[in-house]
């Protein structure tokens, strides 16, 4: 993969600086019904957008992936000036969005550089959370880069708030000259914890990690399954990753040697954006091993397709007999989004000997409902279509539906269905 640094700038004057303000102030930037982009995890300008949402002269869009924090526009006053529009739901934005008061975009996370870019989605104002800049006037986007170079090339005004403690991460940087508005701020970045595994994620991740070898290119996600899988691999030896995000247990793999450099120059991590707990923030700083990058590069199927042995591992809310995979939906009730997950199983499929694994729990809730079903349920989303469909694990074993007819296929996943449910699973075949 093509890890050259991306340096973004706006004209070709590199000695112009923003105009700084204070962040009280923030909102006469903003005019009635623009749409204004920001970044999300643990780079979300948490303060600015506060004082934009407290001062909003008028209504206008406010667009975003995923954040797991407390947003201020939708209580109060601002929940009737301010819109939004998710590109993923989580539990601070899927209430709103089933009730209708806030919006959702269905695109796959690589895509939405493009988005932007094409005007597909408007992007009038672009607020950043960016590192201080060092002696030439360069600023690292420090844990999010995702789609912001994007929406600086498209904006009509470029805000950032500079903060202390964003870290210098290397791939990605943009320059002073190219925003308008400038803000200083000395605040922790948004940190998350991740739950400790049960049995029931402790053994999917044994299955999983099984599945690696020494040598490989993995993606995960953040959260309790992609830490233990990530566990589940230490040992191994020239594992790298290259995926949308990383937590705190890839740190501990790079210590421990077993996440590394490739020999082809390739970086030990290639990453997007990063959710945390702090001393992961502080620990990725000036760190030439790990490498941010725009999602249209990490999430490219196409240059993900030129990778030699690429395992991609994503979850589930429920996959049928056939081999489709929702990922997105209780039903018709939007629960997330597909973020990267049909990215990463496209490149994985015409990757050079890729694999593609959903990895999820035989049952939901308290062991009454089925993960593996005879078809979806009405309403579902197909995140990922059954021609796609690769390996599939569960706690109860590994079945890989590559190649195999509907009934084959239909087979090996009821062995790998909780034993409560596999006799009504087999009177479907």
């Amino acid at each position: 993969m093509e890890n050259e640094a991306v340096r973004i700038t706006r004209g070709g004057d590199l000695t112009r600086r923003p105009k700084s303000f204070a962040v009280e102030d923030v909102a006469q930037f903003v005019r009635p019904d623009d749409a204004v982009v920001i970044g999300h995890g643990g780079g979300w300008p948490r303060r600015i957008v506060e004082s934009l949402v407290a001062g909003a002269r008028g209504p206008f869009t406010i667009l975003h992936n995923r954040i797991d924090d407390q947003l201020p526009y939708f209580d109060g006053p601002a929940g009737a000036t301010v819109r939004h529009a998710g590109f993923m739901a989580g539990h601070s934005t899927r209430e709103q969005i089933a009730a209708g008061s806030a919006d959702f975009v269905p695109n796959c996370y690589g895509l939405t550089p493009a988005l932007i870019s094409s005007g597909a989605v408007g992007c009038d104002v672009v607020v950043l959370h960016l590192s201080p800049p060092d002696e030439d006037g360069w600023c690292s986007l420090g844990t999010c880069v995702a789609y912001l170079p994007a929406a600086i090339s498209r904006a009509r005004t470029v805000i950032a708030q500079i903060n202390r403690q964003m870290p210098r991460t290397c791939g990605t940087s943009v320059h002073l000259s190219a925003i308008d508005h400038v803000v200083e701020v000395d605040e922790p970045l948004q940190a998350v914890a991740t739950a400790p595994p049960d049995a029931v994620t402790s053994a999917i991740a044994t299955n999983v990690a099984g599945l690696i070898r020494s040598g490989d290119t993995i993606q995960l996600g953040i959260g309790k399954l992609a830490d233990a899988v990530l566990r589940g691999v230490a040992g191994k030896d020239g594992i790298r990753m290259l995926t949308e995000t990383f937590s705190d247990s890839a740190l501990d793999l790079m210590k421990a040697g077993t996440l590394a450099p490739g020999p082809d120059g390739q970086p030990a991590i290639t990453a997007t954006f990063v959710t945390g707990s702090e001393e992961l923030y502080r620990a990725i700083d000036s760190r030439p091993e790990i490498v941010m990058l725009p999602v249209d590069r990490t999430n490219s199927p196409a240059t993900l397709g030129t990778v030699n042995r690429f395992i991609g591992v994503n979850s589930a809310i429920e996959i049928d007999l056939t081999g489709q995979i929702n990922a997105e939906s209780i039903g018709p009730k939007l629960y997330s989004g597909p973020g990267g997950h049909l990215d990463f199983a496209i490149g994985a499929a015409y990757g050079r000997n890729g694999r593609y694994i959903c990895a999820l729990p035989s049952v939901a809730g308290k062991g009454t409902v089925s993960r593996i079903v005879t078809r979806l349920r009405p309403g579902s989303t197909v995140t990922v279509p059954r021609s796609l469909a690769d390996v599939v694990v569960t706690e109860y074993g590994v079945a890989e539906l590559r190649g195999l007819s509907l009934r084959d296929r239909a087979r090996a996943l009821v062995e790998i269905a909780h034993p409560d449910h596999r006799s009504s699973l087999r009177a479907a075949l």
